[in-house]
């Protein structure tokens, strides 16, 4: 069956108003954390009911899916960026930066992998549309840390494993630095400089 303007038009708003819903609960998150975005505290802030908001998301963990994918395609548009560096090692860098951008604002809240390997708590049944979108993106961004590694230059740094294997090392050793120089609330508790440790970092694949 064709889908007629009209029809176009009313999922078009459909998806406006998720996206308003969105921000709405990132809003909340930041604020107050993740145990205050409910699906009743984001629909009272909303201006909805919570009747409503089942229209649009069907519980808690699929409204935090679609914040999670939102902000991955943040941090794809900004890594994109980085494929303009002629260096390798300095595109890693960039990459290290954008990732700790994101993890500040979003990933600190929520765990990728929970949406990806878990199937308890309802989780396994999100969905399946979203699941995909989360799993497209994340694909990309893989991708995008891959055909760095890939480059000629790095051939050294990776001590003859194929590019492959390295993605997943690479990815844990950006979310390992970022984890452990997160802002912490006041200086004194900050006991690793992430600048510092990036450029170590380097130093030793060099």
């Amino acid at each position: 069956m064709v889908n007629t303007i009209f029809d176009q038009l009313r999922q078009q708003e459909k998806e406006n108003r998720r996206f308003a819903i969105v921000d709405v609960a990132e809003k909340i998150l930041h604020d107050k954390g993740l145990e205050a975005v409910t699906i009743r505290n984001v629909a009272k802030m909303a201006g909805l009911s919570s009747g409503s908001m089942y229209m649009y998301f069907k519980n808690k963990e699929e409204l935090l899916l679609c914040m999670l994918v939102q902000n991955l395609k943040v941090l794809k548009k900004d890594m994109d960026t980085c494929m303009d560096n002629q260096n390798p090692m300095e595109a890693i860098k960039k990459m290290a930066y954008h990732y700790k951008s994101y993890f500040i604002r979003f990933g600190k809240y929520i765990n990728i992998l929970s949406f990806t390997i878990r199937e308890d708590s309802g989780f396994n049944n999100l969905n399946p549309e979203m699941v995909k979108e989360l799993k497209d993106i994340l694909s990309k961004l893989l991708a995008l840390v891959q055909e760095t590694l890939s480059a000629p230059p790095m051939k050294g740094a990776l001590k003859g494993l194929p590019p492959e294997r390295c993605v997943p090392v690479l990815w844990a050793l950006i979310q390992g630095l970022v984890q452990i120089t997160i802002p912490a609330p006041t200086p004194e508790d900050t006991f690793f400089d992430f600048d510092q440790l990036l450029e170590d970092v380097t130093h030793i694949l060099i």
